[in-house]
């Protein structure tokens, strides 16, 4: 498995305090079947400089590949960002640096209230000038203010993926809505949100587990499907 939203770099954000913590998720992950992880600080352009979170990114990535050069079986890193969306995102020069891994796939964290057309437009500008794949962070968080079928036809239309938080499907009262998203095919990439070890620790596993009960290993494999296709242009360390 591939687990595409982690915070997962020492002392960067929100994330992992240190170098200790992000190894101890990285072996959870790990015991959880993730081979593969994504780690994507919050970049917010009103907060940090591009160069500045680059930098920075780069410096915490090199504190942990310093800690666990001489441990085995860790899932392998690809460096990316939860970029927050904003007006002129879609005109940001540096953007591809801020994509998954080397990949065009960009992992965007959505305005909290409801989107209008020029929301659309902007990801479609993405899509179709920049050739950026918009991959849309945690859906679920956005299900109470927008009107989910509406929502999901115009993302399709914008060429932006949706991307939904392992906790959405544990969670016994969001379940049934998760893996009916599955089941309908409108979700492409799943993802801890991992911050820590207690609060937020990594979760993939149970998730994993969950889906494969509820919609058999062909509801999983789709999912997969696009894990693979994402891995295969990864660069990863």
């Amino acid at each position: 498995m591939i687990d595409i939203h982690t915070h997962i770099l020492p002392e960067m954000d929100d994330g992992s305090s240190n170098v200790e913590e992000s190894i101890k998720m990285l072996g959870m992950l790990s015991e959880q079947g993730v081979d593969t992880i994504v780690a994507t600080p919050h970049f917010y352009i009103d907060k940090a400089e591009p160069a500045e979170f680059l930098q920075r990114r780069n410096e915490c990535f090199k504190k942990l590949s310093d800690g666990i050069c001489k441990i085995d079986n860790l899932p392998k890193i690809a460096l990316g960002a939860e970029v927050q969306f904003y007006s002129d995102l879609s005109s940001f020069d540096r953007i591809e640096e801020f994509c998954i891994g080397g990949t065009n796939y960009i992992l965007i964290e959505m305005p909290f209230f409801p989107w209008n057309g020029y929301t659309y437009q902007t990801l479609n500008h993405l899509s179709m000038s920049r050739r950026i794949i918009p991959v849309i962070a945690h859906l679920e968080r956005y299900l109470d203010f927008i009107n989910e079928k509406e929502v999901l036809l115009k993302l399709k239309e914008a060429g932006a993926l949706v991307q939904i938080n392992a906790d959405f499907i544990i969670d016994r009262t969001t379940r049934r809505k998760a893996l009916s998203l599955i089941k309908q095919d409108c979700v492409s990439f799943l993802g801890s949100d991992c911050h820590n070890i207690t609060s937020r620790p990594p979760n993939m596993g149970e998730a994993a587990d969950i889906i494969r009960k509820k919609l058999g290993d062909r509801g999983f494999e789709a999912l997969r499907y696009r894990e693979e296709k994402l891995k295969d242009s990864l660069v990863v360390y």
